[in-house]
């Protein structure tokens, strides 16, 4: 209390004085307490509008899950948290938020058909029943058709007394029958090795099931002769269409794999090289290959179901 104060209590007595002075006291001290609190409620407000600034774009678990070495400084000093994990490249960028799991699913990423075996195929049970699917009537069809326009053309190469042995027209079951061999090559691991060998059954070592299907030279002959489209149009159709060759057959080929297979929701389209070294336009030489020269081609690979 000031000294003017106490020398005006002193020298007034009276209730009026009294009531009057106390007014002005407790006015003054109100009024010292409202400037302090406005004080402090500034400050805190500041606090809160830094700490929002700072985290706009960040949430609790990010704000947790952030540590020392993943804070970033701008130009201007100021230091902010990562909202992402950088990879071991120091490119690759993944978000730490999780992504909205309560999103509709759109209708083209839904899988309505379980995937496997479809249509025919789920009632085969045996090999040549699952091959037939695939190597059906259509197939061999479009072989005979071609591979016997090829042999008209190259018969007058061959002596008469010969032509009814090695030079003759194919048909279904020796088409059939070739086709298995080629398979039974294949799976013995023989494709590199000389065809007189594998026809050779002098000391038993040769392979029962080729030399009784048909003889070597008519293998030879089907081997050579073999076509999957007409020969006397290849030309015209080839300057349009680089595999004017087998385009017919590779059409019929997709549509028999997409009516008889359904893929599940892991695939993904890769590239393989198939071995070749014959006269092709597209060939191509990768050294990175255990082939080195062939042809390149893409397909849709299912790595559920292999």
């Amino acid at each position: 209390m000031s000294d003017s104060k106490k020398r005006q209590l002193e020298s007034s007595k009276t209730p009026e004085v009294w009531e009057r002075w106390l007014s002005e006291l407790s006015s003054s001290e109100e009024s010292a307490m409202d400037e302090e609190n406005e004080t402090e409620v500034d400050e805190d407000t500041d606090i809160n509008v830094n700490a929002a600034e700072e985290s706009d774009h960040e949430t609790e678990s990010e704000l947790e899950g952030s540590s020392d070495d993943e804070i970033l400084s701008d130009d201007s000093g100021e230091s902010h948290p990562q909202n992402f994990y950088l990879g071991n490249d120091n490119i690759t960028k993944r978000k730490k938020t999780r992504p909205n799991l309560q999103v509709r699913i759109r209708s083209h990423n839904i899988i309505k058909l379980l995937p496997g075996t479809n249509g025919n195929s789920r009632n085969v049970e045996t090999e040549i029943e699952c091959l037939n699917l695939f190597v059906n009537d259509s197939v061999i069809r479009i072989i005979i058709v071609s591979t016997k326009l090829y042999i008209q053309k190259v018969r007058v190469n061959f002596q008469e007394d010969r032509m009814n042995q090695d030079a003759r027209e194919t048909d279904d079951t020796e088409i059939r029958a070739f086709i298995g061999i080629l398979f039974l090559i294949g799976a013995l691991r023989s494709s590199r090795k000389n065809l007189h060998k594998i026809w050779d059954n002098s000391q038993g070592n040769g392979v029962e099931s080729c030399y009784l299907a048909m003889s070597e030279k008519r293998f030879r002959f089907l081997l050579r002769c073999l076509r999957f489209d007409d020969i006397n149009t290849r030309q015209q159709r080839r300057a349009i269409d680089k595999l004017a060759a087998i385009r017919e057959l590779f059409e019929v080929f997709l549509v028999n794999f997409q009516n008889n297979c359904i893929g599940s929701e892991f695939l993904t389209v890769d590239e393989q090289l198939l071995a070749f070294r014959g006269r092709c336009a597209f060939k191509q030489y990768i050294p990175s290959k255990p082939a080195k020269f062939g042809i390149k081609t893409f397909a849709m690979v299912d790595a559920k179901t292999s």
